[in-house]
């Protein structure tokens, strides 16, 4: 079984533009980040393990907002497969979803531990 991370303690909510690990337990995170496209304060609640843990800047959330969507309208047993992803990686997305939007580098801006 892979490794899991535990969970950080709550300190803001899921807003627009910020990144999460996503889990499906209580210490369940491994590697799949999401990040928020709305203010998600219902995730608070419902998901506790998805506590954010960076936020992106306006300038990125621009970038973010350009990123291809055309997968989230498949039908539920066309979507991205987990295991798929954590067996075979990036060759099964480029396989089943060439268009998917890649992310090839990211830049710590700046840090500031009281906005998170």
């Amino acid at each position: 079984m892979a490794t899991t991370i535990k969970d950080d303690p709550f300190r803001v909510s899921n807003r627009y533009g910020y990144v999460a690990f996503a889990g499906n337990a209580k210490d369940s995170r491994r590697t799949n980040v999401f990040i928020n496209l709305a203010d998600n304060f219902f995730i608070d609640y419902r998901d506790p393990w998805a506590t954010p843990f960076g936020r992106i800047s306006k300038e990125g959330m621009q970038i973010v907002e350009k990123f291809y969507g055309g997968y989230s309208k498949l039908p539920d047993n066309e979507q991205p497969d987990q295991r798929s992803i954590a067996g075979f990686g990036n060759h099964y997305l480029e396989d089943k979803f060439p268009k998917l939007t890649e992310i090839v580098n990211i830049e710590l801006v700046q840090y500031h531990h009281s906005e998170l």
